[in-house]
């Protein structure tokens, strides 16, 4: 599948689940914010997807394996961008022509709340030696993959809905749950709710000891 080259028109694709992607010459004439370069680059062809995360997730790392014949790079998105941002991500990696081997980049980020995120996967075509009208011909893959494991420390602050926190030993919280959300703590040890923890009306709020091997 070839995508949108702006959030608002990412693909939405399934976490721990490999697709394939193609690279492709575009239009002769396209935005200039329609890349990354924000040059207007035709044989920059950068394809957006969209994932849903129905719970909280504790690490994610997007593995692919890229067009070999094309330089390009990799963007892992930790908040949605806005509809037509084409910002790159702080975390990032790129690749040279000939890098025909498992290209990985991680968020290095600890917590991923339910929502929906984005990814970006972009081939660089000025970087193409055979004749352009046959890039399409090898496909990219990847898959998004997630893991629910529980760090020993979580401290959740903030305005917090819907959602679930987990921790091996202990969590530490003075969130504000709003109304009507549906919040769970769960965590080995220790929950400790200090000053300024609150429940608005209308909230679900469920404190449990719970061994990470249980749940």
């Amino acid at each position: 599948l070839d995508e949108g080259d702006y959030p608002l028109f990412a693909h939405e694709v399934q976490t721990d689940t490999w697709y394939f992607g193609t690279v492709q010459e575009r239009a002769d004439l396209v935005p200039l914010d329609s890349e990354h370069t924000n040059a207007g680059d035709n044989l920059i062809d950068g394809d957006w997807y969209k994932y849903t995360l129905a719970d909280t997730v504790y690490q994610l790392d997007v593995e692919m394996y890229a067009h070999t014949a094309v330089a390009g790079r990799l963007d892992v998105y930790t908040a949605p961008p806005a509809d037509y941002d084409n910002a790159n991500s702080v975390y990032a990696t790129t690749w040279g022509v000939g890098y025909g081997v498992l290209v990985q980049q991680s968020s290095n980020v600890d917590m991923f709340l339910p929502g929906d995120y984005y990814i970006r996967i972009t081939h660089d075509g000025n970087t193409f030696a055979n004749a352009i009208e046959d890039i399409w011909k090898t496909p990219y893959t990847f898959r998004i993959m997630t893991k629910d494991q529980c760090l020993p420390y979580l401290y959740v602050d903030g305005s917090q809905d819907t959602a679930e926190f987990k921790a091996d030993q202990q969590i530490d919280s003075d969130a504000i749950l709003v109304s009507g959300s549906v919040v769970e703590y769960q965590a080995g040890d220790t929950i400790c709710l200090n000053s300024g923890f609150e429940t608005q009306a209308n909230t679900e709020f469920l404190a449990q000891i719970l061994n990470c091997v249980n749940y």
